[in-house]
């Protein structure tokens, strides 16, 4: 998004604080904001009547999200909760005309907005037909890589700041698959665990293995 409609937005739109462990919206609830998501991690998932919860897509820095439900004026066919402490730009309906009228292109901004979540559910449709969990959790690291989410210093493994609770949450895997891949990867050299980290020492060889050209040892 263009900076200077980000910063339109700013003013005429709410900043909101969520806990982690927060409902940002909840599945059914008339959706009357656009979010943006300005500092922290959230999760959208699809809860059942059961209570079991199913994630849908992880919401980064730099994102809209409850975009379609809002657009269409419709409810929220899902939820969303904070994952970390996250910091919340809320866009009701005035705030969203107000800047629709200042700037006619941020409509097509936002469809571009859209089209990068479709995407994204595709990708994650696609992962979620892998059978090897270990693969799962292969491509999640390389995509952090992919898309700036590492912190990279000159001479350094690359860092990423995910607990294996976190990761399991966001995958939907459990706990122990999650530790189970790590721990093969650590023992291929591929990686080193720290608390709430993951050091990639050796993206190229693990990149390969979530593309399906070659096993752990």
């Amino acid at each position: 998004m263009r900076q200077d409609w980000m910063l339109f937005l700013t003013k005429v739109g709410t900043t909101r604080i969520y806990r982690a462990g927060e409902p940002i919206f909840l599945q059914g609830e008339e959706s009357h904001s656009l979010y943006y998501l300005e500092k922290g991690l959230a999760l959208t998932y699809f809860g059942n009547e059961e209570g079991r919860e199913r994630g849908v897509m992880a919401v980064w820095p730099g994102e809209f999200f409850g975009t379609a439900s809002f657009l269409q004026g419709e409810v929220h066919k899902h939820s969303s909760v904070a994952l970390q402490q996250c910091r919340v730009l809320v866009v009701d309906m005035d705030a969203y005309r107000s800047c629709m009228e200042k700037y006619p292109q941020f409509m097509p901004g936002l469809m571009n907005e859209l089209s990068r979540e479709v995407r994204v559910l595709f990708e994650q449709l696609a992962d979620s037909s892998l059978l090897e969990s270990d693969v799962k959790v292969a491509r999640f690291l390389c995509r952090r890589v992919e898309r700036g989410q590492a912190a990279a210093e000159r001479e350094k493994p690359l860092l990423l700041s995910f607990s294996q609770e976190l990761i399991s949450r966001l995958l939907g895997l459990s706990r122990w698959t999650v530790n189970q891949a790590l721990s093969r990867f650590k023992q291929s050299g591929w990686v080193e665990t720290g608390y709430r980290t993951v050091e990639i020492r050796d993206y190229d060889a693990l990149r390969r293995f979530a593309q399906g050209e070659e096993q752990t040892a």
